[in-house]
């Protein structure tokens, strides 16, 4: 394993190194002994592809770390606000090809872009719709972070191993929770599906991922045209976005839209 250097020792700045392991089913030993100079460890993390990606713990430059709670942890990215403000991921695709890139972000200002650089090659902008809140807490005040993350998603190529995807200043601003990467498996993605079940007195709403550019939205009255950002939380669970929303008496229509 190989360890760049960090600004300080524990406590003071937590970075993740990777690299690809083959392992066996069941039990494996993973063994780390000492090989030229110092470093502090503080956990491993094996995991089958894909996964997400957190910001808080990707390289990153003239940005500044939030945290969505009082408990101080730092658990997101902002301030991607200057010329070379950027964090860049190293993400591990399994074989070569092309891969839907879903980033999961909070924008409480207008509609925004990050610049996308895969491998050091400009791969366009992710586009961030505004979702009503920034991410609480920490270095500025806003909504609860279920309240306001969404996801954007893209395509990109990948090359098999490691890749750097790098998302830097664009047009006006959001703020960063993670990334992750699932295949294209060369289809283009149909139009998403809104399914709804019910859990005791909550309607699960559920729709799959990617869904890039299609929005929850909702209205009281189908006889009206004013469709508005639904504001539930929107987690994603497995291969879903989902929605809570409690049940009362009133009529609550929902649709995704482009």
């Amino acid at each position: 394993m190989n360890y760049p250097p960090t600004s300080g020792w524990s406590g003071t700045e937590l970075r993740t190194t990777s690299r690809l392991v083959s392992l066996v089913q069941g039990n494996n030993d993973i063994l780390l002994t000492h090989a030229t100079n110092y470093a502090e460890l503080d956990f491993i993390d094996v995991r089958p592809n894909p996964h997400r990606y957190d910001a808080e713990l990707a390289t990153n430059n003239n940005v500044s770390l939030g945290s969505f709670n009082s408990d101080g942890l730092k658990n997101s990215v902002g301030g991607i606000n200057y010329t070379d403000s950027y964090v860049n991921f190293t993400v591990m695709a399994p074989t070569t090809g092309s891969y839907f890139l879903t980033v999961a972000y909070a924008n409480g200002g207008s509609a925004g872009t990050h610049l996308l650089t895969v491998n050091g090659v400009s791969a366009g902008s992710v586009p961030y719709a505004v979702t009503g809140g920034w991410f609480g807490g920490g270095w500025l005040s806003g909504a609860n972070p279920n309240s306001v993350r969404r996801f954007s998603t893209v395509p990109v190529s990948l090359n098999a191993g490691l890749n750097a995807i790098q998302l830097g200043k664009g047009n006006n601003f959001a703020e960063l929770d993670y990334l992750n990467i699932t295949p294209q498996n060369n289809l283009t993605p149909a139009t998403p599906q809104l399914n709804i079940s019910r859990t005791g007195s909550v309607a699960v709403l559920a729709w799959p991922t990617p869904a890039n550019g299609y929005y929850l939205q909702q209205i009281g009255n189908l006889a009206k045209t004013n469709w508005t950002t639904a504001p539930n939380a929107v987690n994603l669970v497995g291969n879903q976005n989902q929605a809570a929303v409690p049940i009362s008496g009133s009529n609550g229509f929902f649709r995704l839209y482009p």
